[in-house]
């Protein structure tokens, strides 16, 4: 591989290893994962359920691997609980916003499904500004 004088790569240079390399690679790495008997998901001492908490804060869970808009086979917990209930897969657009704010509290009366992130961001606004409890005031002062 050809480096500049700062040992960046160049554009266009070949990359280090080929494709029928990094296959071989890969065959020689499984092959060495059966014979040590390491198991994959359930079968392995440190697989966790299929549940892990992200540095945002929201918990993914492990899916079916047929799962359309999964990534690396998860997807957040409270879209899954959403899809559940509706009976159909959210599409990447849709949003669940938490009424209370609470990202971990992820039980269906605390999710609400908007059509758009626009749709999150004015449902923020109106919470912050208090225009629900505003509104919400006036027409109990009119009965």
């Amino acid at each position: 591989m050809n480096r500049d004088n700062k040992g960046k790569f160049l554009k266009g240079s070949k990359p280090f290893f080929s494709e029928e390399h990094k296959s071989k690679i890969s065959k020689g790495l499984e092959k060495a994962h059966k014979e040590k008997g390491y198991s994959k998901r359930e079968k392995n001492p440190n697989w966790k359920g299929g549940k892990f908490k992200d540095v945002h804060g929201y918990f993914w869970v492990r899916v079916e691997d047929n799962h359309p808009y999964a990534y690396r086979g998860y997807v957040r917990e409270h879209r899954r609980i959403i899809e559940n209930s509706i009976g159909r897969y959210l599409k990447p657009e849709e949003v669940v916003h938490h009424i209370d704010g609470n990202k971990i509290n992820n039980i269906l009366e605390n999710l609400k499904l908007l059509e758009s992130e626009s749709a999150h961001h004015r449902e923020h606004f109106l919470e912050k500004t208090g225009f629900y409890k505003r509104f919400t005031d006036k027409k109990l002062l009119k009965k």
